[in-house]
């Protein structure tokens, strides 16, 4: 498993977390850009899971790596889509989280290239909540569209069990 990371502060947290995780010996990081690690990137994916930059046209942070954090101006949709194209098995998956109205720019340009989604999940922060994020798994072969919303939070504010048994063994709080 590799994951990449263009920021230096990140990846040494995200180091930090792979190396307090059960899986430490199979986790390796590359600590540039995702241009950069497609360069030299001799093998494809049978899965790639990405929380990307997202941020298209807002203001932008004063701070250099916040910016680059949350702004696509590194990282365009159309190049992260290259990169999919290219290192994603013809039996593979993608999966892509973003906020509903980017995940819906972005699985445009993925269906007018021929990867195209076969499961969606919307998350929703409480029930008749905002609608905070949104997941797509993409594939080359097209298929009928699975769909379901998750609920993160009770109207008490507790967390779903849904949302609980989900993410158990990956959270400390449950």
């Amino acid at each position: 498993m590799t994951a990449v990371e263009i920021n230096a502060a990140a990846a040494l947290q995200a180091a930090e977390n792979f190396a307090a995780s059960p899986w430490k010996n199979r986790i390796d990081l590359a600590q540039k850009s995702l241009q950069e690690f497609g360069k030299k990137q001799p093998e494809p994916f049978d899965v790639i899971i990405c929380n990307p930059p997202f941020f298209q046209a807002s203001l932008k942070s004063p701070v250099q790596a916040r910016t680059i954090a949350k702004h696509t101006q590194e990282l365009p949709f159309e190049e992260l889509l290259a990169f999919v194209k290219a290192f994603l098995t013809p039996e593979g998956t993608y999966y892509l989280l973003l906020p509903p109205a980017e995940a819906e720019i972005f699985r445009k340009l993925a269906v007018a290239s021929a990867l195209f989604p076969v499961s969606l999940l919307q998350l929703y922060t409480q029930p008749n909540g905002k609608h905070l994020r949104t997941i797509y798994a993409y594939a080359f072969q097209e298929k009928p569209l699975k769909s379901e919303n998750l609920i993160i939070r009770n109207t008490d504010q507790t967390y779903t069990t849904q949302f609980a048994t989900l993410l158990r063994e990956y959270y400390l709080i449950f």
